[in-house]
């Protein structure tokens, strides 16, 4: 999607800056997961750093697309699949990388989707999760930007209920992890360990700069304010 392709977009910066911040953690020849994979971006960039992709939506429409984008760069058909998240295809055990981007605001039920990504997860293996937090007063500009644009009040409205960037379409009932205490806690809770995490602003590429590059008071002031929270947790290997 043309979004996905234009630096000034803070889904272009995410993307970029997720595979950026990967980079550090992830072993080479790493066999990923990509949970809600959309067009497969996430996934197009893990598989062009040589990592085994396998990637998973809800949408049928968007795993077509995924399909379309993956195989050029030798990811197989069958290994981007329409499913639900609640019961995933695969054993025990089976991926270094499980990254769910922006996706748990969809979710109602978390915990149980938390547990099923653990589950998938191999010990030692990591888990990169991204929320937008309800505390950011970026959510506030891009409701502004929504009816600037002409687009639906329903669609600001759930913005400024959800502060989520995807169209807005999102159920306010999903409570669960809203912020990034509220995020540690949920994962944390499920046996991993947060070992690195960066917030992203959102109105600009020019305003924001880099989130992996913010000194120690960005840090804290992004862990607070941030348009998007991303985290990076690991599952312990049981001794």
């Amino acid at each position: 999607m043309r979004k996905y392709a234009d630096p000034g977009n803070h889904a272009y910066r995410l993307m970029r800056w997720s595979t950026t911040f990967l980079e550090g953690h992830l072993p080479p020849g790493s066999s990923c997961l990509d949970v809600g994979c959309a067009a497969g971006d996430l996934s197009a960039e893990l598989a062009r750093r040589g990592h085994r992709v396998f990637a998973v939506d809800i949408a049928h429409a968007m795993v077509a697309r995924a399909r379309e984008r993956l195989e050029p760069l030798g990811v197989p058909r069958d290994h981007v699949l329409a499913c639900g998240s609640s019961s995933l295809p695969f054993a025990d055990d089976s991926f270094d990388l499980v990254s769910a981007l922006t996706v748990l605001p969809y979710v109602e039920d978390q915990p149980p989707y938390v547990r099923e990504l653990r589950r998938v997860l191999r010990p030692g293996g990591l888990m990169m999760i991204a929320i937008k937090p309800r505390s950011s007063p970026f959510r506030m500009i891009e409701a502004a930007r929504a009816l600037r644009r002409r687009r639906s009040w329903p669609v600001a409205r759930n913005l400024l209920r959800t502060g989520l960037s995807s169209g807005g379409y999102v159920s306010a009932e999903a409570e669960g992890a809203r912020s990034a205490q509220a995020l540690d806690r949920l994962v944390e809770d499920d046996g991993l360990r947060r070992i690195d995490w960066f917030g992203e602003y959102g109105p600009g590429a020019r305003w924001d700069g880099d989130p992996l590059k913010r000194g120690r008071l960005g840090r804290v002031l992004a862990r607070r304010l941030a348009w998007t929270y991303a985290a990076l947790y690991t599952l312990e290997r049981s001794s």
